[in-house]
Order: structure tokens, then sequence, then C-alpha cells
């Protein structure tokens, strides 16, 4: 028998194992969502008649739906509790997922993206809150890890995933597993998850205040500047790789998909080697070290595609040190984030430093799909200027950066 899930004192038994899986599963399925139909671009542009750019933009219409929704839930969910409020997110994607499963023009197809993204919103603050009721401590730490191992490989078998539904089935079947899976979840918070917020006195003004108190901490506003950048980057790469391997070099569904292993290898290798570097160089000359070798990589890139035709070779060995570099300052930049606002503003802290790598990869993805060349052109010319205000940044925030070390 399955017992309830509540909020767990120490690791080990059965509860903690189903509230484990369970917070896993709300971060997979938000993966999953933004990437699993990335193969099938080609194919939702000539069912549904459209452009290739409209369908690109459906990325944005999800990112954007997602960074400003999830804001939205953590308040709510301080106010009244989690259960209820992920119960209603994942309700709204489940909508969104129907829409999009009998979508017959683009125009629906973008709407569903947007209520999608509304409603998974949920599922990506909510997942970061119950953890955070759960555990804490060492406990947290354990679970923390454990989390960020499925968010790792959840990228990397998405597109895989995608490209053979896309080649034995069609572009809506990933929206009907999506959909069944999202159901199956739905049953198992409804019957087995017992609210995890034990206060919920916080009104709404008391939030806003909070909200404009983390966005005066200028080592908060520092730290999440990187998170924006590494957003843009990412995700810009994601909404231009089906255009670039799909459309100009001829790949396949299955090919294309197995192209996302490179981007996770290098956050893996990213994970693994950044604690190393920090215990080597230090707190100061680490983040340096990571800055900069995102701009290098990045100038690298630019040149390389300028002088050499688009080909495996100047894409994917420059994204996959791209996502290395990544997952260097990303994880420090939400700790940092996170360690520089007050106790009582932890939840709304966290709710923003989640939202700004969405939002900037929706302003990303959206930018990238109005400039179509024959290239990767438009892509490698956003993550040089973005690599380069990351160095700007360094020194523009020097003063706060520095004392905070």
């Amino acid at each position: 028998m399955v017992h309830d899930l509540l909020p767990i004192g120490n690791m080990g038994g059965k509860r903690t194992f189903y509230l484990i899986l369970l917070i896993a599963s709300l971060v997979i399925i938000a993966r999953f969502a933004s990437d699993i139909y990335l193969p099938s671009f080609p194919f939702i542009t000539k069912d549904l008649s459209t452009s290739f750019k409209l369908v690109q933009i459906s990325i944005s219409c999800y990112f954007f739906a997602v960074s400003i929704s999830q804001l939205i839930y953590g308040v709510l969910s301080d106010i009244h509790g989690r259960k209820g409020i992920l119960i209603i997110g994942l309700l709204l994607f489940i909508i969104g997922s129907i829409l999009a499963i009998f979508s017959h023009s683009i125009w629906v197809f973008l709407l569903a993206r947007t209520i999608q993204g509304a409603g998974m919103g949920a599922s990506v603050s909510l997942a970061r809150a119950i953890m955070g009721d759960s555990f804490t401590g060492s406990d947290l730490l354990k679970a923390s890890s454990y989390i960020s191992m499925a968010a790792a490989l959840a990228p990397a078998v998405a597109p895989i995933l995608g490209g053979y539904i896309q080649y034995f089935f069609n572009w809506e079947m990933n929206f009907i597993i999506l959909l069944i899976c999202t159901l199956l979840l739905l049953v198992f918070i409804i019957f087995f998850l017992k609210e995890s917020a034990k206060k919920r006195t916080a009104r709404t003004s008391q939030v806003m205040r909070s909200v404009l108190l983390v966005l005066k901490n200028k080592k908060f506003v520092f730290n999440a500047i990187f998170s924006f950048y590494m957003g843009v980057i990412l995700i810009g790469y994601l909404t231009d790789s089906s255009f670039l391997f799909q459309m100009l070099l001829g790949y396949n569904e299955t090919q294309y998909g197995l192209l996302a292993i490179y981007l996770v290898a290098g956050y893996l290798v990213g994970s693994f080697s950044g604690p190393y570097l920090v215990k080597y160089f230090g707190d100061k000359i680490s983040y340096y070290i990571s800055v900069f070798s995102l701009f290098a990589v990045s100038f690298l890139m630019l040149i390389i595609n300028l002088i050499f035709p688009l080909s495996f070779y100047t894409i994917i060995p420059f994204i996959t040190l791209l996502s290395l570099c990544a997952r260097w300052i990303s994880p420090r930049a939400l700790a940092s984030a996170m360690d520089a606002v007050s106790a009582e503003s932890k939840g709304t802290g966290a709710a923003l430093i989640g939202s700004v790598p969405l939002m900037g990869g929706g302003i990303s993805s959206y930018i990238i799909a109005h400039f179509h060349y024959d290239s990767a052109a438009p892509l490698t010319i956003i993550i040089f200027v973005v690599s380069a205000a990351a160095v700007a940044n360094l020194f523009f925030f020097r003063k706060c950066y520095t004392s905070s070390l």
C-alpha cells in the first residue's frame, strides 16, 4: 500500500522515495514539454501549412508563459498551499495538451503552447517549493542531487524520444504522451500528496514588498543577470537547432534527436568539473575563468562560422563547450543569488531566479525565429553578444561582486 507523501525528516523509507520520485517527475515533465517536439518542427510546419518561423515561436510562447506563471504560482502557493495550486497548474497543462493535439492551424497551436507553459509554471516552481518544505540540511542536499540528475538527463532523452516518436508515429503523439504522463501524475498527486506548506499567512502586499526588496539587492541582480544570459544561449540554440540541422543540413528526425547527447555531455562534464575549479582557484578566480571561457568559446564559434560553411563541426563542439561553461556559471549564480536574500524572501528569490533564464530563453528564441539565413549567423551573433555582455557584467557590478567574496 502506498503511503501518503508527507514532509520527511530524514532520508530513507518508502515515503521519501515516492516524494523524490514525484518531485523528479515534475521536473522531468517540464523538460520534456519544452524539448520532446523539437524534431517534429519540419513536420508541424508542413501539416499546419505555416512557416518554420511561427513554429519556432511556439518555443517563445512556452517559455514566456512558464517564466511569468511560475512567479504567480509561487505567490499563490505561499498563500493557499502547494497541492491545490499544483493541481490547477497541471489541469491547465492538460487543457493545453489536448488543444495542441487537435490543432489545425498555427495560431491554435501557439495558443496551446502558451496554455501548456502557463500550466507547467506550477510544476517548475512548486517542485522546488515542495522539496524545500519537505527536506532540510543534508537531506535537502541529497534530494537536490537526485533531482539534478533527473534534470540533466531529461534534455538528452526528450529530443531522442521525440525523434523516434516522429519517425514511427506523428508529431501529435508527442503531446498525447505528455497528456497521458501528466494525467497519471495528477492522479498520483490528488490521492497521495499531502500539503507540504506549514504556514500560509503571507499576504499579496507582503509578497510584492518582498519582490521589490529582492530586486534592490545588487548581489542578487548581479547573479540573476548571469542566469538570464545562460538561458539566452542554451534556449536560443534549442530554438535554432532544428532549422540548422534538419532544414539546412538535411538531418532526419532521429539523427537530429541524437544531437542532444552532446549538449548534455557538456552539462555533465561541467557539473563534475565545476567544484574542482572552485577548489583549485577559489571563488573569485574561478568565476572569472568561467565567464572568460564562455566568451572565448563564443568568439571562436563566431569566427569559425564566418569562415567555414555550416556543418556539424562548426556548431556542436562549441555548443558542447558552451554548455560546460554554462554549468560552471549557473549553479554558482543560483547559490550566490539565494545566499544574498534574507530568510523571509527566500521563496520570492527562488521564484525570480527560476524565472529569469526562461525569460531570457523566450526572448532569444523569439529573436532567432525572425532572422532566418542559410547559416548559423543569427545564433552565433546572439551568443557572442551575450557572452560579451557577461564579461561586461562581471566588471560593471565589480564592487558588489568583490565585496561579496
